[in-house]
């Protein structure tokens, strides 16, 4: 096959970039952040309505580097390195922030300023300057002291493997966090952007018409009431039904994403196990419960112990139970979880 001149010269200039995009996700890293700095580029780009140079400024960098780990860390509990000094510096910074001030991202917020401010300044000292170490190209220059610069060049290319290039980034951010930690679906939380969930509220009617009282305290007819999930949805990311119950306002808001006394979790088996009609329900549950690894009478139990531990060494909060002063309507159930 033959080439002319300027094919030549366009296949290398691909050649050469598709190289450098390689050496960012094959090169050697002890934390996440080149993973995050790239997909970061990546998405100015997509975002971009110019067809010149991109500039990507430290402040607008910052905020798009904190989003990613404020869902990482603060809803998923998600370890960013094998040891805690190897982490980002807005991991330590993220996980400092007190558990009352919740899991909704709010880039405006005093507390989420300060944390960008310190990730713009920092990031410009430190990783910025690091980015290209091992590299043979350049994904982006400097532009002045205080923003990056997407040439034409690479920002067509990103533009045209947009797709591919996001793929590969989140798919090596994702290997690299399963070394450290034990927990489902690594890459959907690594992807997530704080859409909207899907809704579980359709099974409200459902939950009711099987036990019109909260799961948690056993108050009667609860209004208004809550589908919860009793092991945490930010750590299963996903709503099977085997995992939903009602709860009341109370219960639902005082128990967050912690799990549950034993004695719930002994509770939520037997539920389980007590549903046999044959309703859209009870048939999404034997479906939910079909899909769990261990698959004999005391599989969800079974399932229940290895997420649960799972859990815990994640940070997730254990033993959660109503408050005293809403002490339990219903007798404890015998524990099966050590």
């Amino acid at each position: 096959m033959f080439y002319s001149g300027n094919e030549k010269m366009r296949n290398g200039k691909h050649f050469n970039l598709i190289s450098t995009w390689s050496g960012v996700l094959r090169s050697s890293k002890t934390s996440t952040l080149k993973y995050a700095v790239a997909r970061a580029l990546i998405e100015t780009v997509k975002e971009s309505t110019s067809n010149n140079d991109v500039v990507l400024t430290r402040e607008a960098l910052a905020t798009r580097l904190v989003c990613y780990y404020w869902y990482q860390v603060r809803q998923f509990r998600l370890k960013q390195a094998a040891a805690e000094i190897q982490e980002p510096n807005v991991t330590r910074q993220l996980r400092a922030l007190p558990d009352s001030y919740g899991l909704r991202w709010h880039a405006k917020t005093p507390e989420i300023k300060k944390i960008i401010e310190f990730v713009a300044e920092e990031g410009f000292r430190e990783v910025i300057p690091r980015f290209h170490t091992g590299l043979d190209g350049r994904i982006f220059e400097m532009h002045g002291t205080k923003a990056l610069r997407v040439t034409e060049a690479q920002r067509g290319f990103i533009a045209t493997f947009e797709s591919l290039l996001m793929r590969s980034v989140l798919g090596g951010w994702s290997a690299q966090v399963e070394q450290y930690n034990l927990t489902p679906r690594v890459y959907a939380k690594i992807c997530f952007d704080g859409r909207r969930r899907t809704s579980v509220w359709r099974w409200a009617g459902h939950l009711r018409a099987h036990d019109n009282s909260c799961f948690y305290c056993g108050k009667l007819d609860p209004t208004p009431a809550h589908v919860d999930h009793v092991i945490p949805w930010s750590f299963l990311l996903d709503d099977p039904a085997w995992n939903l119950v009602l709860a009341c306002d109370l219960c639902n808001s005082s128990k967050r994403d912690r799990i549950p006394a034993q004695q719930f979790l002994q509770r939520l088996c037997t539920r389980n196990q007590a549903l046999t009609g044959g309703g859209a329900f009870e048939n999404r549950v034997r479906f939910s419960l079909s899909q769990l690894p261990h698959r004999a009478s005391d599989g969800l139990a079974i399932s229940l112990n290895v997420l649960c531990q799972q859990a815990y060494l994640q940070g997730f909060g254990r033993g959660w139970h109503p408050s005293s002063g809403k002490a339990s309507l219903r007798a404890a159930g015998q524990s099966i979880l050590q």
